[in-house]
């Protein structure tokens, strides 16, 4: 058995595009430094005022310009619905962010989830599936086409 969502924080050296596919939904948020994200011949800046929202199985691609510290959470599917784009860019409010802080006290592992830690991450998925339903008005122009073969750790 799986955890329902898990979360943790990593910092990351500077890298070229690499191709991200999870099997859960996916929100990233940067704390220190910027990603740029691409998808669908679309791409944006994620910085840390920004939250990006990934569905399950989409493909991405994730640059990495400068040295980044990320947290990221990982729902599972019947955790949480499918998000309402397969990647949203949208603003992070204060209550995202400090639920995020919040579940990185719970990495992935086989147990279950404690209830406080289920309402944690429950509350957590609404407030950010909430905000992906306004996604951020900014993206950048498209990144180069030079495919770059990565691995997203």
């Amino acid at each position: 058995m799986r955890r329902e969502a898990f979360a943790f924080a990593r910092d990351f050296a500077a890298a070229p595009p690499s191709e991200l596919c999870v099997d859960r939904h996916y929100l990233l948020c940067a704390s220190q430094g910027a990603l740029r994200l691409e998808a669908r011949g679309e791409s944006w800046v994620l910085p840390p005022a920004r939250a990006a929202l990934i569905a399950v199985g989409e493909p991405i691609q994730v640059a990495i310009p400068q040295p980044v510290t990320t947290s990221s959470v990982l729902f599972d599917p019947r955790f949480a619905p499918r998000p309402p784009a397969p990647l949203t860019v949208f603003d992070l409010s204060p209550l995202a962010r400090a639920l995020v802080s919040e579940c990185v006290a719970w990495p992935e592992a086989a147990e279950p989830l404690p209830p406080y830690a289920l309402s944690v991450f429950g509350a957590l998925a609404a407030v950010a599936w909430r905000l992906a339903q306004r996604p951020a008005q900014s993206r950048s122009p498209p990144v180069s086409r030079r495919s770059f073969v990565g691995h997203w750790p």
